[in-house]
């Protein structure tokens, strides 16, 4: 899917006219069909990538931590959203404040980096079987 995406995006460019936008703070060339693509793709995959995870071990059962997951690729799409303002801000004053907010939903990503590696220090490799299979 994702790499389907990409290539359709590219095929886009090549071979239609899209809209080019310069940045008026840093003057950069802003190609608006890539933050299109980059957009939902990066809540996408952020998604994917909390879904490889195993189940926690409540102590009765495995669950899944659902909201975390759906909330953090929300954070990371809206971070990534951001980027496609930015040729849209007049003033430096606005531009700023796009990318703060586009920083503090990015930090999300850092606490849940946090919360896992917290997570992961209190595994213990466990006697049975199954939790030997857990921990591997």
């Amino acid at each position: 899917v994702v790499q389907g995406i990409a290539i359709l995006t590219v095929v886009i460019m090549v071979c239609f006219p899209v809209p080019v936008m310069v940045d008026p703070v840093l003057g950069s060339r802003v190609h608006l069909i890539r933050w299109c693509e980059w957009t939902p793709l990066a809540g996408f995959m952020t998604l994917m990538t909390e879904c490889i995870d195993a189940p926690i071990y409540d102590g009765s059962r495995l669950t899944h931590d659902w909201r975390a997951k759906f909330v953090l690729s929300a954070n990371e799409t809206v971070s990534t959203l951001c980027g496609f303002f930015f040729p849209f801000c007049p003033n430096l004053w606005i531009w700023s404040l796009v990318m703060a907010f586009s920083t503090v939903t990015y930090s999300a990503i850092l606490f849940r980096y946090a919360q896992k590696r917290r997570a992961f220090r209190n595994i213990s490799r466990g006697n049975s079987v199954d939790e030997i299979e857990l921990y591997d």
